[in-house]
């Protein structure tokens, strides 16, 4: 309905700008390599919580998880879920998209996954000698 539209669209405001506050709290200058927006969506039939409580077979979710952690090729910078709607967000560093897409590999399967690359604009500003002017 009109209502919960409404409310989604509030609540992807609020994600972005905790995002980028996540982002500003931890800012590391990162060198050669690029950021990375990603949002995976499942539902409650593949949902792995969901099937654990079913019965069914479904990997630890110590395992399951993991991608939380990252890699030697991907530093997960911030994650967050939006458990109600089985969906997750994250910024993640990286030298390729590649290897973004292999990390979540474990969504893929299991719904949609976006991979957005994206452009640190408050670092971009201080490089180009624009901040505080």
């Amino acid at each position: 309905s009109v209502k919960i539209a409404i409310r989604l669209r509030e609540y992807q405001d609020l994600m972005a700008r905790v995002l980028s506050v996540s982002i500003h709290q931890s800012h590391i200058k990162l060198e050669a390599t690029m950021l990375f927006h990603v949002m995976a969506q499942h539902d409650h039939q593949t949902c792995e919580g969901a099937m654990r409580a079913r019965g069914e077979s479904v990997a630890p979710r110590n395992e399951t998880e993991r991608w939380l952690e990252g890699n030697d090729k991907v530093k997960v910078l911030t994650a967050l879920g939006y458990i109600s709607e089985h969906r997750y967000y994250a910024i993640v560093d990286s030298d390729s998209y590649s290897d973004v897409n292999l990390l979540m590999q474990g969504h893929v399967f299991r719904g949609s996954v976006e991979i957005l690359p994206c452009l640190d604009m408050i670092e971009r500003r201080k490089d180009q000698g624009e901040w505080g002017k």
